[in-house]
């Protein structure tokens, strides 16, 4: 079999919807039915090596009447079938393929299945098999003309079996027949699935568009429908590693992230399975342990593809490690910061209009909209704030109930984690308001990442260990709350920053806690090189909220959380079913992308084809580093479903009151708040889009 190509990128955003729009024209030759002499001899090995991997075959083999019989319960004159009685009934077949050779000899199978007729099994008779041949292009979308075998005895059509003969794989996306004799409706199938050569896996069925509970499904399909989804559930299979042409739906522990046979620390403690790391279930890989650990599974080298049941890998299959120069692990001034994005000189306006408008070598990354006018805009008090609502991370500010702020901090392990910022810190700042008024009227608000990282801050600040080699920069970090005040415009400012490491003798003596508070001097007279303790605590303020982020918010709760939902929906629900219709387009790329991030993102390490060692990006990056996961997995203890939605999310935060039936009437008490707004007016269009269905 040929390869896939590791570099397909640019050759993947071709919609999956059915228009065939720009599609390319292939060189085909028409389809006719396969002569019985020679494919039967190709069908049947492939059968037989069907029979090992994939036991439900059977009955789908079964369901065929062998070349030149004809089945027997359509003998008699009750249907009037014969071999005379077959039509040709044209259509249009979109596909994609991946390959590096410019020109590739295709070679498909295809076979109809009735909807309303059964064979001898229960199983829908399938009609005479067709062959298409083309020569198809490298890495192109194609649409080529088609015609299926059917006789019109067998009434509907509800299913398409097709096979690859070719010695590649191929994506097909839609197959239309129209409407002739023989036909009498025009028939869809939106494959959007690949089919791999019959040596790897004998065939594929399609249904139709049409969407059908269980209960409702057309009897001669109820077999195929059953034999899909014990295929997707893996029933029957070997324990092995799967490979890329399997479609296997199954579930297995985060016992992937670790590298102990490379070098011992390394190695990463599973998650999920159990209560000190609860965890999501990831994608069963079916790859075998590692040699000093049999509860971590091996890692996949960084040039091979990790396997996500076929279907789901739609674009790049191998995506490389980046070979991103070696940064550093920490940066002496704000000017080298600069000069990631080509701003040299620190404050510099006509140096940063010329960078953006040259077109000499781009800076290494693109700058950023705030300081492309403005290299210190970024350093305003009101931007900081501003961050808290349209930032990437909008979704942790609340509001303050309660004052003085409290730990939820078991305190016999930690000791005293309660906030010490005090009214005599804030009042100042509350344009004359007391700290009572402030509470009563909704104007106080928090940023508090304090307990998620307090128990692991200790460690963090004593990394790299013994055995890190220095890969991982020694880092100083603190745990910190951001305390903000609701202006009368709208708009935030904050009132305190409160940075707390754990007590240097013994953790159970508390935390020891430094209060800052903004400067009196005006930001008009902000210098360019100029930096005041105000400003490096809110730079570790922002470290907090960028962890939390990444390592919660977003791969949490919108990655890893989702995937056995995925899997559920797939090993459960058919392929016909109109929830599973409704769903996957949400779904998709979405194990894909969860494997590329367990394999080069969030992996501990692994040894690149030079022999370095290529440590997981975000453990190098963020401020947790080798503690990320771990601690996304405490976060992971109080995460619940239903509060994730809106509007229970803002007014769980306090962000927003009223009734959460009734979101058009949900006041919200920031309002300038651009994630609030606009997933509201989404909620809002939403629902009433829905009762006018």
């Amino acid at each position: 079999m040929q390869p896939l190509p590791s570099q397909i990128s640019p050759c993947c955003r071709a919609s999956h919807g059915p228009s065939f729009a720009g599609a390319g024209m292939a060189r085909s030759k028409a389809i006719w039915p396969i002569p019985t002499h020679r494919p039967a001899l190709v069908l049947a090995a492939a059968h037989s090596r069907r029979q090992k991997q994939q036991p439900s075959s059977n009955s789908l083999h079964q369901a065929t009447p062998a070349a030149g019989e004809k089945p027997h319960h359509l003998a008699g004159p009750k249907l009037g079938a014969s071999p005379t009685s077959t039509v040709y009934v044209g259509g249009k077949l979109l596909l994609q393929t991946f390959l590096d050779a410019p020109s590739n000899q295709l070679r498909l199978s295809f076979q109809l299945v009735s909807a309303t007729v059964a064979g001898g099994d229960g199983r829908g008779v399938r009609g005479e098999e067709a062959v298409l041949e083309a020569i198809l292009g490298g890495c192109e979308e194609t649409e080529l003309e088609v015609k299926l075998a059917w006789r019109e005895a067998l009434g509907a059509p509800g299913a398409v079996v097709v096979k690859n003969h070719s010695d590649f794989p191929v994506y097909l996306k839609v197959l239309t027949c129209s409407a002739a004799a023989g036909l009498r409706v025009a028939v869809d199938f939106a494959c959007n699935g690949w089919v791999y050569p019959v040596g790897k896996h004998p065939y594929r069925l399609f249904f139709t568009n049409d969407a059908y509970v269980k209960e409702n499904t057309p009897r001669p399909l109820l077999g195929y429908r059953e034999d899909e989804l014990a295929l997707l559930r893996g029933e029957g299979a070997d324990e092995r590693a799967f490979q890329e042409w399997d479609r296997v739906y199954d579930y297995a522990l985060y016992n992937d992230l670790g590298n102990p046979d490379l070098r011992r620390d390394l190695a990463r403690p599973t998650l999920g399975g159990s209560w000190e790391y609860p965890y999501p279930r990831r994608t069963k890989t079916g790859r075998p342990p590692t040699r000093t650990d049999p509860h971590t599974e091996t890692r996949v080298p960084l040039d091979q593809q990790i396997y996500v049941p076929c279907d789901e890998r739609v674009g790049t299959d191998v995506i490389a490690a980046p070979s991103l120069p070696n940064l550093g692990g920490h940066f002496k001034s704000i000017a080298e910061i600069y000069s990631l994005v080509g701003l040299d000189d620190v404050g510099r306006l006509a140096k940063a209009k010329q960078v953006i408008n040259s077109r000499a070598a781009a800076p290494k990354f693109p700058v950023p909209q705030v300081i492309s006018v403005n290299p210190i805009s970024w350093r305003r008090d009101e931007e900081f704030a501003r961050q808290m609502l349209a930032g990437t991370n909008p979704v942790c500010i609340k509001r303050v109930t309660k004052f003085p702020l409290t730990s939820d901090l078991d305190r016999t392990a930690y000791g005293d984690q309660d906030s010490k910022i005090t009214e005599g810190h804030i009042e100042k700042n509350m344009s004359g308001m007391t700290l009572q008024q402030a509470l009563e009227d909704g104007r106080l608000f928090v940023v508090d990442h304090h307990d998620w990282v307090m128990p692991y801050l200790k460690r963090i600040n004593e990394l790299p260990g013994e055995e890190e080699i220095g890969e991982i920069s020694p880092r100083k970090a603190y745990a910190a709350r951001t305390l903000l005040f609701l202006n009368n415009d709208s708009t935030l400012r904050p009132l305190a920053i409160e940075l707390s490491s754990p007590h240097q003798d013994d953790e159970q003596l508390g935390s020891v806690t430094t209060v800052y508070t903004p400067p009196d001097t005006s930001d008009d007279i902000l210098s360019a090189n100029k930096f005041t303790a105000w400003d490096l605590a809110k730079a570790h303020a922002t470290a907090n909220d960028t962890s939390k982020n990444n390592f919660v918010i977003h791969w949490l709760n919108v990655h890893a959380t989702m995937e056995p939902l995925v899997i559920a929906t797939n090993r459960q629900l058919s392929v016909l079913h109109p929830v599973h219709k409704l769903l996957k387009p949400h779904f998709r790329n979405t194990l894909h992308v969860n494997a590329v991030a367990r394999q080069i993102i969030f992996g501990s390490g692994d040894r690149r084809k030079n022999d370095d060692i290529f440590r997981g990006i975000q453990e190098v990056t963020y401020l947790p580093s080798k503690y990320a996961m771990e601690m996304s997995s405490k976060a992971y203890t109080n995460w619940n479903f239903t509060e994730l939605a809106l509007p229970a999310d803002l007014i769980k935060r306090g962000v927003a009151k009223g009734d959460p039936n009734n979101p058009e009437k949900l006041e919200l008490l920031i309002k300038d708040y651009p994630f609030a707004v606009l997933a509201l007016i989404t909620l809002i269009s939403l629902s009433t889009n829905s009762q006018t269905l």
